[in-house]
Order: structure tokens, then C-alpha cells, then sequence
């Protein structure tokens, strides 16, 4: 009898397991390995729809491009059947896939990425870096004019003290002798003559020169412009638009599995900085997978004994593997229309 029961039960077993490995709902939902699988392999790019922007043609000249900030628009939270939450379902760092997407094109060759989402820093260490030149070169102007008109002023007195040791020498050896030679201006109408000749000398010596900011050499080197603007946003995340179960419970040994979806839509456009002119736009919607599957048994040891294994996993798939593979599908699209318009 217990040899029978537990030859049912082994059948009741495969049947479960059969019957749960057969009913999912979307047979296109990607099976992942967590235990082997690597990050970058449990969300094919696109499902395999695209080929990468790594591996397309080099280009010999990059583009200027300019990548703002891409905010989340749709304002959507964490789902939580527990609590209310307030953190972001989805990432609000979209401009870092972006630009990384960017870098990665064409090997790096494609695209010459000017800073703009955080701009304000970079001014701000711009104008640090200004103002540090700024005074340096300032220190140096003042440090040196002083130092000429120093030199001059030492100069002019060393030449009027000789002039009047000279003076002085001269009239006392013509006292000396008892006679000046004739015209000759008295010995005080000489030493104030000298004084005028310093004076008028001191007031040729060219003032300490004003320091001008824009006089000199440019202190900053000027800041790349771009040629065009990636901009964009997170345009709709709708949580659970689908979504299935199945059970199967035989002789106390029971089984059930679910699958959720739910959808990723971003946006990104190439705006001409000479026109403003909006030249290409794409929108691009991507699934984001959830699987869960568990079993129990449930079995009577004794009377009033019971005893109950449940087993089971999930799967979540990251949703900013999602995010970033809709943003590298939008900027390929993107370059694709590009290429064919004659601009890129």
C-alpha cells in the first residue's frame, strides 16, 4: 500500500511539473539562468531585433553633439501592495544611458560629447580656475610695475645726487680760486635749478600700468560648442498592462506560476543648434519580463501532524536594462534617419 501511494505520488510529481513547464502564457518570455547568466546577457538587446551601436562603421570625424538633462515624465513609484512608496520606479539618471550609449558608438568615433546636464559645475570650476589665473597674473603685473618704477626712481636720485656732489665740488674749487667764471648762476640758483630737473625728470617716469582682465592671453580655453542636441525623456512606464497565473494541485502536491509584463516608452530627438530645427525624432516602447514559480507539498505524518515544504523563485528583469536597450534602439533609429536625410 505504501509502495502504491508513493509511486502516485512520484507520478503525481512529473505530472506537476510537465503541466507547469506547458502552460505560461507568453512563450516569448526570455528564460534566464541567474545562476550562470551575466548581467548584460538576461536582457538580450531588444530581443535580438537590433545590432549593437558598438559594432557600427567608424567614422573618421566625430559629430559635436550636446546631451542635456533627460528627465523621468511619467512621475511613476515603486509599486507596493504594503506601503506607499516614494521612491521612483524607474532610474532618474537616463542622460548617464544615454551618453554611455553615445561614447560606445562606432567604437567612441561617432560622437564628441560636450558636458551639459551639469553645466552649472562646470562654471562654476571654470570660473574658479579663471579667477585663480585672473589674480596670478595680476600679482605678477603690479609686482613687476612696482618693481620698474622702483628701479627708475633709485636710478633718477642716484644721477641728481651725483649732479649736485658734482655742482657742489665745482663751486667750491671756483671759491677756492676766488672767481666763478662769468654768467655763471650763484651756487643757489644751481641747486634749484637741479630740483626742477628732478621734479620735471620724476614726473616723465611712467606711472605703475593699470592690470586689465582682458588684456593678455585668454585665461580659460573657450568651451566646445555643438552642432547638434540629443535631448529627450522617459515618456511612459504602465506597470502590469499583462499578466497570467496557472496551479496545479494533485493528491496534496501543488504548483503555480506567474508571468507579468510591463512597458518602457522613451524618446529622443536631434535638434540642429544653427536652426532649431527638430531634424529627426523617435519614440521607442520596451517590455520589461517578471516571472515567478513555486510549489508545495503538503502531507499528513500523523493524525494531528502535518507536514508542508513550499519552494519557489522570481524573476525580475531589471528595468534599467530595459531602459538602456529603448534608449540604444531610439539613438540607432536615430542615426539611421540621420544617415538617410544627408546629415549625418
Amino acid at each position: 500500500m505504501h509502495r502504491a501511494a508513493h509511486s502516485l505520488r512520484g507520478t503525481a510529481v512529473m505530472v506537476l511539473v510537465a503541466a507547469l513547464a506547458s502552460c505560461s502564457e507568453f512563450p516569448e518570455t526570455p528564460k534566464i539562468n541567474a545562476r550562470a547568466a551575466l548581467l548584460e546577457n538576461q536582457n538580450p538587446f531588444l530581443r535580438g531585433q537590433t545590432q549593437n551601436i558598438a559594432k557600427l562603421p567608424r567614422r573618421s570625424k566625430p559629430i559635436r553633439i550636446a546631451v542635456y538633462d533627460i528627465p523621468d515624465k511619467t512621475g511613476a513609484n515603486k509599486s507596493n501592495d504594503d506601503f506607499a512608496e516614494i521612491s521612483r520606479a524607474l532610474s532618474q539618471g537616463a542622460n548617464a544611458l544615454v551618453i554611455d550609449a553615445l561614447s560606445r558608438t562606432g567604437g567612441g568615433t561617432w560622437f564628441a560629447i560636450t558636458e551639459r546636464a551639469d553645466f552649472q559645475s562646470l562654471l562654476n570650476e571654470r570660473s574658479l580656475t579663471s579667477q585663480q589665473i585672473i589674480e596670478a597674473r595680476q600679482r605678477a603685473l603690479v609686482q613687476a610695475e612696482r618693481q620698474r618704477v622702483s628701479q627708475a626712481m633709485a636710478s633718477l636720485d642716484e644721477e641728481i645726487a651725483q649732479l649736485r656732489r658734482q655742482v657742489a665740488a665745482e663751486f667750491a674749487a671756483a671759491q677756492k680760486n676766488g672767481r666763478l667764471p662769468a654768467g655763471t648762476p650763484s651756487y643757489e640758483q644751481t641747486l634749484a635749478n637741479i630740483d626742477a630737473l628732478y621734479n620735471r625728470r620724476r614726473s616723465s617716469i611712467d606711472r605703475e600700468k593699470p592690470f586689465s582682465a582682458f588684456e593678455g592671453s585668454v585665461p580659460v580655453q573657450p568651451l566646445t560648442t555643438a552642432d547638434y542636441i540629443l535631448s529627450g525623456s522617459i515618456v511612459a512606464y504602465d506597470s502590469d498592462i499583462q499578466s497570467s497565473g496557472s496551479g496545479l494541485r494533485v493528491m496534496n502536491i501543488g504548483g503555480q506560476k506567474e508571468v507579468r509584463r510591463d512597458i518602457i516608452t522613451v524618446n529622443l530627438r536631434v535638434v540642429s543648434v544653427a536652426s532649431s530645427l527638430i531634424l529627426s525624432n523617435k519614440t521607442v516602447t520596451q517590455m520589461v519580463a517578471s516571472e515567478r514559480a513555486g510549489g508545495n507539498i503538503l502531507s499528513y505524518i500523523t493524525i494531528n501532524r502535518v507536514l508542508e515544504f513550499e519552494a519557489g523563485y522570481a524573476m525580475n528583469e531589471p528595468k534599467a536594462f530595459a531602459l538602456d536597450a529603448a534608449f540604444q534602439k531610439a539613438l540607432l533609429d536615430n542615426i539611421v534617419e540621420m544617415q538617410a536625410r544627408g546629415y549625418w
